[in-house]
């Protein structure tokens, strides 16, 4: 049966209503549509893939201000918001990283003026990567309340948990990267610390052991921060082990930076072992969480990058991640020495 065509009349009613309300009945619906299209189907998609680049640098720098700007007719799309600005700020740090490398070769091969230079480009790329971090930090803490406030958010989903897990190890980020650019940003320090303590408010068996790291990682960073009695590297061993059982390296890579910020190569170089062992196994955490594992991996490289490149002048070899120059290729510890 065919439907009857419009009469002229209604469909000039119809254009003349569209034209005089303009577009504003057809923004709200559009972004609320697109805003729980890309929170339920779109951040989940990305989360589950493993090309960290095309993440970060693709659709983090493609959909940041398409969805911020969702904002100007509907509710701020916050948890989507947080992972856009999230992956901005890795795209601009792995800039940050690559001049990094050129100022270690430039430096390591004796050519100061470019090693400056490159050291400058590293600091605005690490400046970038801090304001972008702080914009993740904000976009969190507007969807589950600040982390300073006395009572644990109501993580109503395992993708609410894992959001705000990965926001805390965000804000120590925001402050390592302004701490990178020399502090040209100005991220507060106690951030790092209200992030400590609002690990607690996740399960550390369940997540891997990241919030045991995250708390051992600002008692490096901050002095003072520090129970009584807590040993540092233990705690980082202990959430090592968990995060072994797992198949997961955020634990081991936030080890190697609390280790590589207090000059302790050993503990480095252990950490470094340690994940390697886990890459060697192939485990590997679940599926909708294989995008935080692979950035956590290249976070891995740029610290292994940093040893080869100050000794060889050349990054570190395909394969050879937890090997050292001066080394000969043993085996990574076996994956059962860390359970």
């Amino acid at each position: 049966m065919k439907v009857p065509l419009l009469s002229l009349s209604r469909v000039i009613t119809l254009a003349a209503t569209l034209v005089l309300s303009g577009c504003a009945t057809v923004y709200p619906p559009l972004g609320w549509t697109l805003g729980a299209y890309a929170e339920d189907e779109v951040t989940p998609y990305v989360l589950s893939e493993d090309d960290p680049n095309l993440a970060a640098c693709g659709t983090g720098n493609g959909l940041t201000q398409l969805m911020a700007s969702f904002s100007r007719v509907v509710e701020s799309p916050d948890y989507v918001l947080f992972y856009t600005h999230l992956l901005t700020g890795l795209c601009a740090e792995e800039h940050a990283y690559e001049a990094d490398r050129r100022y270690w070769r430039a430096r390591q091969q004796g050519q100061p003026v470019i090693a400056r230079d490159e050291l400058l480009q590293a600091q605005r790329w690490h400046a970038l990567a801090a304001e972008r971090r702080m914009n993740s930090v904000t976009a969190l803490t507007r969807r589950y309340g600040d982390l300073d406030e006395p009572r644990c958010p109501r993580l109503r989903s395992r993708n609410d948990e894992l959001a705000y897990m990965v926001g805390l190890v965000t804000a120590l980020q925001a402050v390592r990267s302004d701490l990178l650019s020399g502090g040209q940003v100005g991220v507060p320090r106690d951030l790092a610390v209200q992030a400590m303590r609002a690990s607690t408010c996740l399960d550390n068996e369940r997540w891997w052991g990241v919030p045991q790291a995250i708390r051992a990682t600002v008692w490096s960073f901050v002095p003072g921060s520090a129970p009584d009695g807590a040993d540092v590297w233990q705690a980082y061993r202990q959430a090592g082990a968990i995060a072994a059982r797992n198949g997961a390296t955020l634990p081991l890579t936030l080890f190697a930076l609390g280790a590589g910020n207090q000059g302790h190569d050993d503990e480095l170089r252990e950490a470094l072992r340690q994940a390697a062992a886990i890459l060697d196994a192939e485990m590997a955490p679940p599926k909708p969480y294989a995008l935080v594992d692979f950035i956590s991996r290249g976070q891995l490289l740029y610290l292994s990058d940093q040893i080869w490149i100050e000794q060889t002048g050349a990054r570190t070899p395909a394969g050879a991640l937890g090997t050292f120059p001066g080394e000969s290729r043993r085996p990574a510890p076996n994956i059962q020495d860390l359970l």
